[in-house]
């Protein structure tokens, strides 16, 4: 049987592992949400990048093949 006072320092000791996990998964939970947050940033970026590229090719691809439908409408050609 323990005696008092060996009961107290258990219980002390266990009280600074407590202390010291939920520290520990505080800074962690932390660190993980700045990580997403810097994904997700990313993602956005990268989510207007291609939106540009995409709206750049549509008006390439539109300034390319103006002149050939309004050949083929002068023409009379269906396509």
């Amino acid at each position: 049987m323990m005696s008092p006072q060996e009961t107290s320092i258990i219980k002390e000791d266990l009280k600074n592992i407590k202390e010291e996990i939920i520290f520990k998964f505080r800074r962690g939970a932390e660190i993980i949400s700045g990580e997403l947050k810097l994904l997700a940033q990313g993602i956005f970026a990268l989510n207007e990048k291609i939106e540009r590229f995409r709206r750049e090719i549509k008006n390439e691809f539109e300034n390319k093949t103006r002149p050939i439908l309004r050949h083929c409408d002068i023409e009379g050609l269906q396509l």
